[in-house]
């Protein structure tokens, strides 16, 4: 018995009391185990509620990833029905059906194949919108497609790179670059734009305003993105910088650790 009690002590509510017989020492082994049973039972309710709340958390975080961007393509259709650009209308309404249909889905991680799908529906929208300022590539490791992310890890970098950096520039060369390579037991997620950049000062206001949880109505994409990066991996195992260059470039860096499916 007090090699179980020790085994308990260290949190292993897995040991139980020998026993044999009715007298005294077996009742005592018997309620022990009884008492470890139970208090094994109340561990694995409270880890459940644990993980039922950080879904939640994690469900109300996506579901505010999408609104303005709705909106603005629903107002993009309505310009593009007033023009009668029907052809347009149709690639739009297809690529938000899209983007819709995997918002729609209870899974929280997913494959990065499915991450990749999604952000092509997205450049795809945007590519209607402001098409003439940039083009765009992947750059993904082929043995990655497979591996298990965040769902909307990547609309945020993306949505950054084009808001802050493609569309407020005057000039019409933008590229942006999606990049995920494996290194060790880490996934590295960088997206690159060569747009207007952030002056030195700018950026470590967005910086201290994403790790620090701040209130900005700018950048509000990488603060939720940040956020539920940690929800789910946990602070330790997140990593998230931001480098660029005023009138030049930005990139948006992330690690995560790697998952199988």
């Amino acid at each position: 018995m007090l090699r179980c009690m020790e085994d308990v002590r260290h949190g292993n509510l897995t040991s139980r009391v020998e026993y044999s017989g009715d007298d005294e020492i077996g009742l005592l082994g018997e309620e022990f185990n009884k008492m470890i049973e139970k208090l094994d039972e109340q561990v694995n309710h409270i880890m459940q509620m644990e993980i039922q709340v950080k879904d939640a958390q994690l469900m109300a975080y996506e579901n505010q990833t999408n609104p303005h961007f709705l909106y603005n393509t629903l107002d993009l259709v309505r310009m593009m029905s007033i023009n009668k650009e029907n052809d347009k209308i149709e690639n739009v309404v297809v690529s938000l059906s899209r983007i819709l249909r995997y918002n729609l889905s209870q899974e929280t991680t997913v494959a990065l194949a499915d991450e990749v799908r999604c952000a092509e529906s997205y450049f795809d929208i945007w590519y209607m919108r402001i098409g003439d300022k940039f083009e765009y590539e992947f750059d993904i490791d082929d043995s990655l497609m497979n591996c298990h992310v965040v769902k909307f890890i990547l609309q945020p970098l993306i949505e950054n790179a084009i808001k802050h950096g493609i569309e407020p520039m005057e000039r019409k060369d933008g590229f942006i670059t999606v990049i995920a390579q494996k290194h060790d037991n880490r996934i590295i997620i960088n997206v690159a734009d060569n747009g207007v950049g952030i002056t030195k000062e700018k950026l470590k206001e967005i910086k201290e305003n994403i790790k620090n949880q701040g209130c900005s109505n700018n950048h509000i994409g990488l603060q939720n993105l940040y956020k539920r990066l940690i929800l789910f991996y946990g602070e330790e195992n997140v990593f998230m910088d931001i480098f660029s260059e005023a009138d030049q470039s930005t990139q948006v860096l992330i690690e995560i650790p790697y998952k199988e499916i």
